[in-house]
């Protein structure tokens, strides 16, 4: 869970051929990021196996809330290379060297996850519940709290990138800790993954009217990225689970003069 992932559209190979002499235009920003992706899902009980010793009844449900949220000062520089404008993480200065993989942030992630199997009479009308190797010792869930380190990057399209789409990934740094469950999975819906950011797309706006570009003179820019994703799917020989995830979040740049 959480893995580094590439942004949706690459940066860095563009980065890499800018140079100040070909970069037109350029603004500075103070860049804040404030997301929570939430999923639930819900397995209705339903017949998993009969035989003359018992019928075995499942269900089960879970739920996650994943927020993500920006830290300290991120410095991003919006610039033109005279094709196309792109993102600059941690530094003011373009091709600066000590540059970042993306705005600098913490977040929590809050998971649960039941599944319960329960008996009743089978065909022969007795209730027998399973014994050894029949009713192996339940692996002991791992649920519960992460705090995880992230970069923020800002997937964007057009030539001008006024629509984006921020991507969460694992940071290099600050504080090591666990990043993921080993045995708390989630059910998504199929429109996403396990562990990955959930795709929302926004576009900027400035009092309250989308932007045309960067490099204009509006003090506040704000991104507001809503979004969900709903499924059905079968479970097993006969269940069936419903699973919902929304994500919202909010991106705000203060221009630097």
């Amino acid at each position: 869970m959480h893995r580094a992932r590439l942004p949706l559209l690459t940066l860095a190979a563009t980065l890499a051929v800018a140079s100040p002499a070909a970069a037109e235009r350029a603004a500075k920003f103070s860049v804040s990021f404030d997301g929570t992706a939430h999923t639930t899902w819900n397995l209705p009980a339903y017949q998993q196996a009969q035989d003359c010793y018992r019928t075995s009844m499942v269900d089960g449900h879970g739920e996650e809330t994943w927020h993500v949220a920006s830290t300290g000062q991120n410095k991003v520089l919006a610039f033109s290379n005279g094709v196309a404008t792109q993102f600059q993480y941690g530094s003011w200065k373009l091709n600066d060297p000590h540059d970042t993989g993306g705005l600098k942030a913490k977040g929590q992630v809050t998971r649960s996850r039941t599944m319960n199997t329960n008996y009743t009479a089978g065909t022969c009308g007795v209730t027998m519940k399973p014994m050894g190797a029949d009713d192996p010792p339940p692996i002991p869930p791992d649920c519960g709290t992460l705090l995880v380190d992230y970069d923020v990057q800002l997937g964007w399209s057009g030539s001008r990138a006024v629509e984006l789409t921020p991507d969460v990934t694992t940071a290099e740094h600050g504080v090591r800790e666990k990043v993921s469950f080993a045995q708390c999975s989630l059910i998504t819906p199929r429109q996403t993954t396990e562990g990955a950011w959930p795709v929302a797309t926004a576009r900027p706006t400035a009092q309250r009217r989308p932007i045309a570009g960067w490099f204009g003179r509006q003090r506040t820019i704000v991104a507001h990225g809503r979004k969900q994703y709903d499924d059905r799917q079968t479970f097993g020989a006969g269940g069936v689970y419903t699973t919902t995830t929304t994500i919202e979040w909010k991106l705000t740049f203060t221009r630097v003069r």
